[in-house]
């Protein structure tokens, strides 16, 4: 997830963050106090436990399957995708 965060940010010209929350106070503190407050509002919260799961539990793709059987062959690599990515995203926002 880092790495494709900080391919992301070089796309948009942005730097490295200065600092980096440790994963464990994501995952400890976070997703805690989101399930906390969003049972005493009612309204769901952006860090829950559930999306600390989704974030940093454990899922592994693998293009295998289709490259083998449908004969698929990526054009790309991810990280010489981004800048296309980035300006399609910039054209289709408003």
């Amino acid at each position: 997830m880092t790495e494709v965060c900080d391919l992301l940010r070089k796309g948009f010209g942005l730097s490295p963050p200065r600092r980096r929350v440790p994963q464990r106070a994501i995952s400890c503190g976070g997703g805690w106090c989101g399930d906390i407050l969003q049972a005493l509002t009612g309204r769901p919260m952006p860090l829950t436990s559930s999306t600390v799961e989704k974030l940093f539990g454990e899922a592994w793709y693998s293009p295998e399957a289709m490259m083998r059987d449908l004969g698929y062959q990526p054009r790309y690599a991810f990280e010489s995708a981004v800048p296309e990515l980035i300006e399609h995203y910039r054209r289709t926002r408003s």
